[in-house]
């Protein structure tokens, strides 16, 4: 299971002002992760904690509405389906958020 102190690290955050913003984003890109992937997703498996932390650096960095950031980087797509193809389905096909 992803921690919010290993997206900390990745997004190389050392204060605690955004804790409470960071584990919101978490809990989204958690579910986003299973409702695209599957409920079968090992949540110790290091594409998926990878998955996790760009989602919410992508989310964090890019908090507007709108604007040319609103779709999903390539690179979390591309883990979502490598991820699909290893557990075997998930709800719905990665796709490009605007």
């Amino acid at each position: 299971m992803i921690t919010l102190e290993e997206v900390k690290t990745y997004m190389r955050i050392d204060s605690e002002d955004d804790d409470r913003k960071l584990s919101s984003l978490l809990f989204s890109a958690v579910s986003y992760m299973k409702n695209a992937v599957g409920s079968g997703l090992d949540s110790n498996d290091e594409l998926y904690k990878l998955a996790c932390c760009m989602l919410v650096c992508h989310w964090y960095e890019n908090a507007g509405v709108t604007g040319k950031e609103d779709v999903l980087p390539l690179g979390i797509n591309s883990i979502v389906t490598q991820l699909q193809g290893k557990y075997g389905g998930g709800t719905s096909e990665p796709r490009e958020i605007k």
